[in-house]
């Protein structure tokens, strides 16, 4: 058997191994799970009896209601344990990286439905690392291939951090401590946050001021309305404040989720000698209402990205 052959067969033959091992803990933690659920209907009954007999507030009662308690609070881990286990992790070659792991609420119990990224130390998404979603465990992988070290576009020795974010993009979580590419390592998160549900999408592409075209500026944000909902399909105007009269620099309109983003140039300023622009933004409906200005509260001397978060209450 040539050299490569035989590490492929220890390797196969490892792998194989850990999977029987995980089936065997999955097995044996039920067991336990099934334990406890005897024993905890065994104190429920006899707390019902001590309660007829001593009261609620005897302490021979409070006893056992913490026993019923405990063993509560240890079959939410067991269930963790048990998903864990039941997890089927596919190996990665000697030029590949992988970071996995389960998002879980305070209940224990997975959130489906969030996006994991990798970021720089600067907050910056590492697009060509791709991202991942949590299935209806909580549980998400990201896997990079390195074609080779010479190739390399992320250095093994730069620090990755992971996040996790919902629909909005708002982060829920973020590593304090670095990763690192190691090929041919399987890494694993388990991570805890609160109980949220959201559809998972891909993360939006970072804008940074420095990356932006000289002249160039962004405005971006998303339209919700009083229960946060994305509103899609409304008109933003976009207008630079310049004493009575107040230049247009054009209409944008918000995607299914409410998002959107206008980009214009500084030619299109009335006064070229004005440094920054001071803008506000109009929102209209689809029957030609304007059910939202914020000239009211203009942004004087704006900066090259600026970010509106726009709440629509009902009249």
């Amino acid at each position: 058997m040539k050299p490569e052959e035989l590490s492929k067969h220890v390797t196969d033959t490892v792998n194989f191994s850990f999977d029987r091992l995980d089936t065997v803990r999955s097995g044996a933690l039920n067991e336990l799970k099934a334990f406890q659920q005897i024993k905890r209907d065994v104190l429920k009954k006899h707390k019902a009896r001590l309660t007829e007999k001593l009261g609620p507030d005897h302490q021979k009662v409070v006893v056992v209601g913490k026993k019923i308690r405990n063993i509560d609070h240890m079959s939410k881990d067991l269930d963790v344990l048990i998903t864990e286990a039941n997890i089927k992790v596919e190996s990665v070659d000697k030029n590949t990286w992988k970071i996995h792991g389960k998002v879980i609420d305070k209940d224990r119990k997975g959130i489906k439905n969030l996006t994991a990224t990798l970021h720089d130390q600067k907050g910056k998404w590492l697009r060509e690392m791709g991202y991942g979603c949590t299935d209806e465990n909580g549980y998400f992988s990201i896997s990079y291939t390195l074609i080779d070290e010479t190739g390399l576009s992320i250095s093994m020795e730069d620090k990755l951090f992971l996040y996790i974010s919902d629909k909005k993009q708002t982060i829920l979580y973020k590593d304090s401590e670095p990763l690192f590419i190691r090929p041919g390592r399987i890494d694993y998160k388990a991570i805890y946050i609160s109980d949220i549900k959201e559809v998972c999408t891909p993360p939006v592409s970072d804008t940074h001021e420095t990356e932006l075209p000289a002249g160039r500026w962004v405005v971006k944000g998303r339209v919700t309305d009083e229960n946060d909902n994305g509103i899609g399909g409304v008109t933003m105007s976009l207008y630079d404040k310049e004493g009575i009269f107040d230049d247009r620099f054009g209409t944008v309109h918000t995607d299914k989720n409410g998002n959107f983003i206008a980009r214009y140039e500084a030619e299109q300023f009335s006064d070229l000698i004005k440094a920054n622009p001071d803008i506000y933004l109009k929102v209209i409906d689809k029957e030609g209402n304007v059910i939202y200005s914020s000239r009211k509260k203009i942004r004087f001397e704006v900066g090259r990205i600026e970010t509106f978060k726009i709440k629509i209450k009902k009249k």
